[in-house]
């Protein structure tokens, strides 16, 4: 039984993973994802578990946090641009960030489900997702801007000339 149900989530995780290490390569998704699954149907940390997604999910942030602390990395700067996409606005956010927000848009947990797989307070999670969200409109509002008249924040069109 538990087989079945891991290899009906392994899209999910897939997914998941992919997006979660948006603007990396997949290698390392790949292998998130391997690791959680193996560890799934070896293990016997998800008996019991009323929902083994989130036993499932919880291992592979685990995994995932492992892997960033030892690499050390922030997000890099990256500027807007007329054709940005999610993947690359998704590079911008620190991972709990991504992480937090992922697992509420792209998998659709509930924020108490989403904190238990973060194993992090509600509000720690909600306030997560909402800096996400901030930041991803202020990226892609940058991204409209410099599309329609190339210009960026703060700087005025050129047909127009600040007076003092």
């Amino acid at each position: 039984m538990k087989r079945s149900v891991v290899e009906r989530l392994t899209g999910r995780l897939r997914r998941f993973a992919r997006a979660l290490y948006a603007g990396s390569e997949t290698d390392m998704a790949d292998e998130v994802v391997r690791l959680t699954i193996e560890a799934a149907l070896t293990a016997d940390d998800t008996a019991g578990r009323s929902d083994i997604r989130i036993c499932l999910f919880q291992h592979m942030i685990d995994k995932a946090r492992a892997a960033h602390k030892s690499a050390g990395t922030e997000p890099p700067v990256v500027e807007p641009s007329e054709d940005a996409d999610m993947t690359v606005a998704l590079t911008t956010l620190r991972f709990e960030e991504r992480a937090a927000y992922l697992l509420v848009a792209l998998e659709e947990f509930g924020y108490a489900d989403a904190a238990a797989v973060m194993r992090v307070p509600y509000d720690v999670l909600a306030t997560r997702v909402a800096q996400a969200r901030i930041k991803l409109d202020e990226f892609f509002d940058e991204a409209v801007r410099r599309a329609a008249g190339g210009q960026a924040r703060g700087t005025p069109p050129g047909h127009l000339r600040i007076v003092k």
